[in-house]
């Protein structure tokens, strides 16, 4: 993203944002809904997300989540929870820094 504007990289981060907020809510609920499968695709397209982003912490733990017969979805998405909090924070502070004109 270093070659990119600074406009290009806010839509990116956005786009990030607003994925990380819909397929983190969809992870839940087929945690809740104990659908594996479901989750393993979501968990496939947050890893996608998170890769093109850089959040590798979140990527790692999604794709531990893809893994047949891993950890349960109970323990996978209290990884990706984790992941996901640590990849908002940055992209907090890099929404901050591309504000202040310091992309």
């Amino acid at each position: 993203m270093e070659d990119l504007p600074p406009s290009d990289v806010r839509h990116v981060l956005d786009v990030f944002a607003a994925d990380l907020v819909r397929l983190y809510d969809t992870l839940c609920r087929h945690a809740a809904a104990e659908d594996a499968e479901s989750f393993r695709r979501t968990a496939h397209a947050l890893a996608g997300a998170a890769g093109a982003v850089g959040a590798g912490e979140l990527d790692a733990a999604c794709r531990a989540a893809m893994r047949p017969g891993g950890a349960g979805l109970a323990t996978s998405l209290e990884a990706i929870a984790a992941a996901a909090a640590a990849a908002e924070a940055e992209l907090q502070t890099a929404l901050r820094r591309l504000d202040a004109g310091n992309g």
